[in-house]
C-alpha cells in the first residue's frame, strides 16, 4: 500500500539522514509524491519538511529555504500550532548556519512566541539556545552567555537528558568560539 511504501521511505530517511543525505533527499522527494497520491496534507507537509532539513545539512540552504516558506505561507499562522514554531525554527537554523545571525535571531524569537502560544515551554529552551548562540555570534557576548547560562539552569530543572546535553553542547561551543578553551572544556 501507499501508506507502507511512505513508512519504508520515512525509515531510509532516519537510517541513512547522517551517513548519505543525498540518498535521503532522494527519499524525501519520493515520500513526498507518495503523500501527494495519498492526498494526505500531514504527510505532504512531513516530508516536505524532511527534505528542506536534509538540503539544510548538505548547505543547499535555496532550496531548503524555498521550501520552508513555502510551507509557512501554506500554515495557518493564527493557530499557532507546533509546526508554525517548527517551520520558524527550521528558516532560523537555515539563516544561523549560512552566518546571518541577525535574521537568524528573528525566526528564532518568532519560534519561540509561536511555541509559547501553543504552551510547549519545553520546546522554549532549545530555541532560546539558539537565541543565545545568535547574540554570541553577533558579538553580544555578555547577553549571549547569560541566555546559554540561564537556559542550562532552565534545561536541568526539566531532567530531560537530551535537553541537558544540547544546551550543554551549545554553551561549550560558543566559549569554543570565542577562545575560551578553559570554559569549553568545562562543559
Amino acid at each position: 500500500t501507499l501508506m507502507k511504501e511512505y513508512i519504508r521511505l520515512d525509515s531510509i530517511i532516519e537510517a541513512d539522514k547522517e551517513s548519505n543525505p543525498l540518498n535521503c533527499i532522494i527519499a524525501a522527494k519520493k515520500q513526498y509524491d507518495v503523500a501527494t497520491m495519498m492526498k494526505n496534507d500531514s504527510l505532504m507537509y512531513l516530508s516536505s519538511n524532511n527534505k528542506a532539513s536534509l538540503l539544510n545539512e548538505v548547505s543547499m540552504f535555496d532550496q531548503s529555504l524555498v521550501i520552508l516558506y513555502d510551507l509557512l505561507s501554506k500554515s495557518d499562522k493564527k493557530k499557532y500550532d507546533r509546526r508554525i514554531s517548527i517551520l520558524y525554527y527550521y528558516l532560523g537554523s537555515s539563516y544561523f548556519q549560512m552566518n546571518d545571525f541577525s535574521r537568524a535571531k528573528e525566526f528564532f524569537q518568532k519560534s519561540k512566541s509561536a511555541a509559547l502560544k501553543y504552551k510547549k515551554y519545553s520546546d522554549t529552551i532549545e530555541i532560546n539556545s539558539e537565541i543565545g548562540l545568535c547574540l554570541v555570534g553577533e558579538g553580544q557576548l555578555e547577553s549571549g552567555f547569560e541566555i546559554l547560562i540561564q537556559n542550562l539552569k532552565s534545561a536541568q530543572k526539566t531532567g530531560n537528558e537530551e535537553i541537558i546535553c544540547t544546551t550543554l553542547d551549545n554553551l561549550s561551543n560558543a566559549y569554543y568560539e570565542v577562545g575560551d578553551y578553559e570554559n569549553s572544556l568545562k562543559y
